[in-house]
């Protein structure tokens, strides 16, 4: 394997992990969503919930590269 192949290995299994992750963080962000609707059927309208902004990766990665 030269330099360049090894480099396309480590970056697809980056990819891969990077996926992983965001699919983990969306069945979390959706047993929360459930979470709070039935926090909101007990408590009514005291429950306050900030709006969320979901990122898109490629939208964070520019985030951080502008803030370096």
């Amino acid at each position: 394997q030269t330099p360049q192949d090894k480099m396309f290995s480590k970056m697809g299994t980056l990819e891969d992990r990077v996926r992983i992750i965001s699919s983990q963080q969306a069945h979390v962000l959706e047993y929360l969503d459930c979470v709070i609707d039935g926090l909101k059927m007990i408590a009514g309208d005291r429950i306050r919930v900030p709006e969320r902004r979901r990122l898109d990766p490629d939208e964070s990665c520019s985030i951080y590269n502008s803030s370096n």
